[in-house]
């Protein structure tokens, strides 16, 4: 018995698990928020995604992030051709939310090829006094068995460079107290912020950085429950 070319394509999506999405409403590509004025110490978060091409089958993907911090810049470019078709859409969040979900998607007979960055104001910082420090939580309370981490962050000067440096602490606990102490003799010169986590959560992400040609010193220190 002879099949019809429509029933043999069936049968071989079928076959691959193709799943047959209607109505999408994507975009080629995404260029969201003030973009034109974004640093490249600022991306949190950036990801390439390749799906490559399957016969009869459309390919599907999905990227996220999820922070603290509000996203001032984001980009999904598509590094296929726009004649391939594939489309991204924003699924959740994105500029002026703390988080972003991206759905990618391609016609049958195509892949998809996506380079994804996220950036937020990683840099600012807050001022304790007459200092650029955090003291977070109930810290008047924290009892010295419940450090769980202790970092000291030290970066020389370096003309006329600005220093970077991160810390990062993940366990089960809780953390109730949070401390980013300046060391550096200039408090002035050196700023820092949690990038993740922090108090009630059981993770923190902390990035510092110095003025230009100045250095930086930075005590850390995580009580948990």
């Amino acid at each position: 018995m002879k099949l019809s070319l429509l029933a043999i394509l069936a049968i071989c999506a079928f076959a691959y698990g193709a799943v047959i999405k209607v109505g999408d409403d994507g975009l080629y590509e995404i260029v969201a928020g003030n973009c034109s004025e974004a640093l490249a110490r600022d991306m949190i978060f950036h990801d390439h995604v390749h799906k490559t091409r399957l016969p009869l089958i459309s390919r599907d993907a999905t990227s996220s992030w999820k922070g603290n911090q509000t996203i001032y810049c984001l980009k999904v470019l598509n590094d296929k051709d726009e004649s391939k078709g594939a489309t991204c859409l924003i699924k959740e969040g994105g500029v002026g939310y703390n988080n972003v979900t991206i759905d990618m998607h391609s016609p049958a007979n195509h892949g998809l090829e996506f380079d994804i960055q996220v950036q937020i104001v990683l840099f600012a910082y807050e001022v304790i006094g007459d200092e650029h420090q955090i003291i977070d939580g109930y810290c008047d309370d924290a009892l010295e068995k419940d450090l769980v981490f202790h970092d000291h962050v030290y970066r020389s000067r370096v003309p006329p460079i600005i220093r970077y440096a991160t810390s990062s602490w993940q366990g089960n606990q809780t953390i109730y107290c949070l401390k980013v102490l300046n060391d550096n003799e200039a408090s002035q010169s050196a700023s820092c912020q949690v990038a993740n986590g922090g108090v009630g959560y059981n993770n923190v992400t902390i990035t510092m950085h110095s003025l230009r040609a100045q250095s930086l010193e930075f005590d850390i220190q995580v009580y948990v429950k």
